[in-house]
């Protein structure tokens, strides 16, 4: 990621973001990641992210991860006020052109079987699925199903 990919309302997010990477991640899901997980993330060379914001005020991220010339969406979260504003394909659209640019020929990402929203989101984007994760995620409370994942990827 470059200079480039900065714009007012979108930063290349950084360790010293994680705080706030963390907080939006949960007001977002039921089961969110601390700080010290996006320290690790973002310390990880081969991920990147994107940090975006309305009038100065924080709305949401996204996190990938580039290998060679596969791309995978890590996490994207919006914060709930900010859902359904087309915040999410705002998102998915700088990063993937960040990702092209960046060498990237498939973007992959996984959601939950249960998640329609976001499923809708991403085949709105061009994602395709193509495949499933049995009992990838694990159920929110006692006596609830661990819900599969659907791998979707999408041609760069």
């Amino acid at each position: 990621m470059t200079d480039a990919d900065q714009t007012p309302d979108q930063t290349i997010a950084t360790t010293a973001h994680a705080p706030l990477l963390a907080a939006i991640h949960g007001e977002a899901f039921a089961d969110p990641w601390d700080s010290a997980a996006f320290v690790a993330l973002l310390n990880d060379p081969t991920n990147s992210a994107l940090l975006f914001a309305q009038d100065g005020e924080p709305v949401g991220f996204i996190l990938c991860r580039l290998v060679l010339d596969e791309a995978e969406i890590i996490t994207i979260a919006t914060r709930p006020c900010c859902q359904r504003q087309g915040w999410g394909r705002r998102m998915i659209t700088s990063m993937t052109a960040s990702l092209r640019a960046g060498g990237a020929a498939t973007l992959f990402l996984e959601v939950a079987d249960d998640n329609s929203a976001a499923q809708a989101l991403y085949e709105q984007g061009g994602f395709q699925t193509v495949g499933r994760r049995k009992g990838y995620y694990p159920p929110h409370h006692a006596g609830e199903r661990a819900r599969d994942a659907l791998v979707m990827s999408l041609a760069l």
